[in-house]
């Protein structure tokens, strides 16, 4: 009797099995020829845009109307945005196209853009790399604010203000309104933000950082020094790391000193060993600097060889992990152990 239930629970587990791998060749027979993605739909979910495509290169994009079963071929894009129900804004490496879905007829922002689409104030910000271009687009395609020379910007949606560099210069435009504020800065920077109550920014070199406070009315700008810690120095292409939480603590990544040193070496040499040799990758130190109090909060540890930091919550409860020797602390933004 013992061995009939084996033999049922062996027979059992056997035809799940061939069932579920039916399945997934049912499946990968399917992809051969025909398999769809939903990309974008309508908030009023009236329209929504498809991807079809296959194993066999077919990959089209196509509008549908559900409430008159319409069906409309689009040109690829890479991206799709309903700006309201009746527009669909779409971008690809050439053009831009803001697309009337129930009247068909379209206008085009021709060039290479990185797009921004504000959804909230029906407006869209495109940037041009090369030609340091940005602009604010209306839901008709309409150009409301250009200007050249743009270095770095960013858009709030939850305050509706765009902010963005030219030179020396920090400009702020108000979405709503399209009114402009500017102000002017003693250096250039190379990073911006405007989470919080606040807009900062700061001109980021090796051994110190110029920090800009701007209030969002224009009327007060405060300026202050950062001084690298011992052993570390700052490097501005780890400026999309900076972060600003709650308008007073300042989390900078940076390098070990020691490390980027050894990086710097005039000639090329090639060696060969059957050994394991040091870590040769920069990584990143954290470091939290307190800009109300005006003193670091946390400064990293130059022992630890290869660090790796998790943030834990959003109270700024924090692990420090170092791979090289497998130990780890737990911090606080206030650098009191947890």
């Amino acid at each position: 009797m013992k061995a009939i239930k084996i033999y049922i629970a062996g027979f059992l587990l056997l035809s799940v099995h061939l069932f579920s791998q039916n399945i997934d060749s049912l499946q990968n027979v399917y992809r051969t020829y025909y398999e769809t993605k939903l990309l974008k739909a309508s908030s009023d979910g009236r329209y929504v845009v498809l991807n079809h495509h296959n194993t066999y290169g077919k990959d089209k994009d196509e509008l549908i109307d559900l409430k008159s079963n319409k069906i409309t071929p689009l040109k690829r894009h890479d991206l799709y945005q309903f700006l309201d129900n009746n527009i669909l804004f779409m971008k690809n490496k050439d053009q831009c196209r803001f697309l009337n879905v129930k009247t068909g007829q379209y206008k085009d922002v021709n060039g290479h853009f990185i797009a921004t689409v504000s959804k909230p104030y029906q407006k869209v910000v495109l940037y041009d790399r090369d030609s340091k271009i940005l602009m604010t687009i209306s839901k008709d395609a309409k150009i409301l604010w250009k200007e050249e020379g743009i270095s770095k910007y960013q858009l709030n949606d939850q305050s509706g203000q765009l902010i963005y560099i030219s030179d020396h210069q920090l400009g702020i435009i108000d979405l709503k309104d399209q009114k402009l504020r500017s102000i002017r800065l003693d250096n250039d920077v190379q990073w911006i933000s405007s989470k919080g109550n606040d807009i900062h920014c700061a001109d980021i070199q090796r051994s110190v950082i110029t920090l800009y406070r701007v209030d969002r009315s224009f009327n007060k700008l405060t300026q202050r020094l950062i001084k690298s810690p011992e052993g570390f120095e700052f490097v501005p292409t780890l400026g999309g790391f900076f972060e600003i939480r709650e308008d007073e603590h300042f989390l900078l990544p940076m390098y070990l000193k020691s490390n980027v040193t050894d990086k710097v070496d005039s000639e090329l040499k090639i060696t060969y060993s059957d050994k394991n040799s040091m870590n040769k990758s920069l990584n990143r130190y954290l470091g939290i600097y307190n800009v109300k109090e005006k003193q670091w909060e946390y400064v990293p540890d130059v022992g630890i060889q290869l660090p790796v930091y998790k943030f834990l919550n959003d109270k700024g409860d924090f692990i420090v992990y170092d791979l090289g020797y497998g130990g780890f602390a737990g911090y606080r933004l206030i650098a009191q152990p947890l």
